[in-house]
């Protein structure tokens, strides 16, 4: 578990990814610090008088206000805002403005935080050497070389609408770990607007794993041979929990079992050891 800010001038942009452990492969995404909002404007200087008029002395100008120090990155509220599978690309080699290469070709560094994760096929981090020796080019900050499913730029960034939802699902994320409970449920959106619940498991504040069913939709679980409720597993002690857990939403695998909950099929399963 990893996360680090990225960011360039006024905005803090993540680029992060998950990997799907049942597939084997890896999902981007992106979010960004708003910029700070500028300051009021300055009062409207005081009208010229006649030259003829007496002028009386002008009053001492107000010291100005010292500088605003830089806000700090709400490291807190961002990092914490995606799932705990999520690793942010570049830990601890990337600086605030990496060179960015995608398909072969140079972007700005702003265009991180609204990569589409669902266009991402692979990608690699260099460190300064590593960009001279790869690129030929010098970059303190280092670079990023991310390739894309469809060698295009169609549908490549998301929309505002898309980024919206995704910091959204990863403040709920934040919020859902942040109750201590060894189990928690959530219901999260997808770009098309669609609901589904996420139900997780934690072991001394760890994500373990996590399965997506339907709104409401009902889950089987085993902790060793014992078969508990839901409200059980969100104040089970999570220490009894296991090394080994197994989550799976696959049909065939869940059909071998039959059973019914509040006659409900149940959607998925999750097993610990005990």
């Amino acid at each position: 578990e990893e996360f680090r800010m990225l960011s360039n001038e006024d905005r803090g942009m993540f680029l992060s990814i998950r990997e799907n452990k049942k597939t084997g492969s890896h999902s981007v995404t992106l979010a960004h610090i708003p910029p700070i909002p500028p300051r009021p404007p300055l009062a409207p200087k005081a009208p010229k008088t006649l030259a003829t008029l007496p002028m009386p002395p002008k009053p001492p100008l107000a010291p100005k206000a010292p500088p605003k120090p830089p806000v700090p990155p709400k490291l807190g509220l961002l990092n914490n805002a995606f799932s705990d599978s999520i690793k942010l690309i570049g830990e601890g080699q990337l600086g605030r403005n990496p060179l960015v290469i995608i398909n072969g070709k140079s972007y700005p560094s702003n265009v991180l935080y609204k990569l589409n994760p669902t266009k991402i096929s692979n990608s690699a981090t260099y460190k300064n050497e590593g960009v001279l020796k790869k690129f030929g080019i010098e970059n303190s900050d280092g670079g990023i070389e991310i390739n894309t499913f469809n060698r295009s730029d169609e549908n490549l960034f998301l929309s505002e609408k898309q980024l919206k939802i995704t910091i959204e699902n990863g403040l709920k994320k934040r919020a859902a770990r942040a109750t201590g409970k060894s189990l928690t449920r959530i219901t999260l959106k997808d770009f098309n607007g669609n609901e589904t619940d996420e139900v997780a498991v934690y072991q001394n504040g760890k994500h373990r794993a996590s399965v997506s069913v339907s709104k409401g939709g009902q889950i089987l679980f085993q902790v060793g041979d014992v078969v508990k409720t839901e409200e059980e597993m969100k104040e089970i002690d999570s220490k009894l929990l296991g090394e080994t857990v197994f989550a799976s939403e696959d049909k065939k695998e869940i059909s071998k079992y039959g059973l019914r909950i509040n006659g409900k099929s149940i959607e998925a399963i999750m097993k610990f050891d005990y």
